[in-house]
């Protein structure tokens, strides 16, 4: 069994409210006809449990994004939603982005949402979580 690394956390934030836990279930896709998956988006068939996959994501982040030149403010998180919302900065340009993961029938998808900020600054933090959330499925 893949135990999710514990991060370090920043000293304001409570560690019990901050990690996704194995008890916590992704919420279904919305019924909704109008609803639109973003073109940001990775479809996984995965071994892992849901909580596995998010807390990876958020060691990354907090890790500021493996580059000594990017920082990673997270802002919120929703263990309800399977969600957060992050500020990222990476060589003085910021973007603000959120990340939800969906319960789908084969599997999870990860929607990663540009809120606001620079788009380079977006795709570049979004290829490098997608290439950390792939070394995760490769383990």
């Amino acid at each position: 069994m893949l135990v999710a690394p514990r991060p370090v956390l920043p000293p304001s934030i409570d560690d019990d409210l901050f990690f996704f836990r194995d008890s916590d279930v992704p919420p279904s896709l919305p019924d909704d006809p109008l609803f639109r998956i973003d073109a940001t988006s990775w479809k996984m068939e995965c071994p892992h449990s849901a909580h596995i996959i998010v807390n990876h994501l958020l060691q990354f982040m907090l890790g500021n994004a493996d580059s000594p030149d990017t920082s990673v403010d997270i802002t919120k998180i929703s263990r309800t939603k399977f969600a957060i919302k992050a500020n990222v900065q990476k060589e003085g340009v910021e973007c603000s982005l959120k990340v939800r993961l969906y319960k789908t029938c084969s599997g999870f998808i990860l929607e990663f949402q540009r809120r606001s900020g620079d788009t380079l600054t977006f795709h570049d933090i979004y290829r490098s979580a997608l290439k950390e959330i792939q070394h995760l499925l490769l383990l």
